[in-house]
């Protein structure tokens, strides 16, 4: 299997590009990232458990003849939610610069920092893995930090994207 930076399969996207990070915070959408490090147990036992489940019942939901929900995995989101949740994760400790396309301009810079470590820098992030919901008016939820109690933290995950897409549609 490939390694964790070079295209894991089945893994969550790694935004590369600023671009790719302000579309997934336009108006309605929420960007959640995963702050993760190398190394970090909990962080993959989170992908695995619950944010690559996740990843793969958003898929299912938002294909047009998708019902509401397929199977418990499948979370409680209605198919037009799935369309306004994007997944991601940023290992804090990477210094490789996000790539600027044409049109970013140095506000859009400054909201996301230069690198995945400036950013959680900038958040003050320094625990693993450290869950952040992003919308097009900044952080929209609170965070979940750490991964200490996994027969909740399901239930503690899904508070959190309701709140932060009611608060990015708000």
């Amino acid at each position: 299997m490939p390694s964790r930076g070079g295209g894991h399969l089945s893994a969550l996207a790694v935004p590369t590009r600023y671009l790719q990070l302000e579309r997934s915070v336009t108006s309605d959408r929420v960007l959640v990232i995963m702050f993760t490090r190398p190394g970090c147990a909990f962080c993959e036992a989170l992908r695995r458990e619950h944010l690559l489940p996740m990843q793969a019942a958003l898929k299912r939901l938002s294909a047009p003849e998708s019902p509401v929900r397929q199977s418990p995995s499948d979370f409680a989101f209605e198919p037009a939610a799935s369309k306004r949740l994007t997944l991601g994760e940023l290992d804090l400790t990477s210094r490789k610069p996000f790539e600027v396309s044409p049109g970013i301009t140095p506000a859009v810079v400054a909201r996301w920092q230069t690198h995945g470590q400036a950013l959680a820098a900038s958040l003050q992030i320094r625990l693993t893995p450290t869950l952040a919901f992003f919308g097009a008016k900044g952080e929209v939820a609170e965070r979940l930090v750490g991964y200490g109690s996994p027969d909740f933290y399901g239930a503690y995950l899904e508070q959190r994207i309701e709140a932060a897409l009611t608060a990015a549609r708000a």
